[in-house]
């Protein structure tokens, strides 16, 4: 699956699933995270900002 889907399902997944989608964006995520600037990068060519991963990051502290 493709970031720009896994962020739209992370959105609006329930309780129960929303783990297991959280830990597949930010693994898909982080096979970026070579690129400089990370955050245009993800934006120009997922088109997803850092709200949509930092969420992610946050719900899985």
């Amino acid at each position: 699956m493709g970031l720009k889907t896994l962020s739209k399902l992370y959105r609006v997944s329930r309780e129960g699933g929303r783990l297991e989608v959280a830990w597949k964006l930010v693994k898909e995520a982080a096979k970026y995270s070579h690129r400089e600037p990370y955050w245009k990068f993800m934006r120009k060519r997922f088109g997803i900002g850092e709200k949509d991963i930092k969420d992610a990051l946050r719900f899985l502290e």
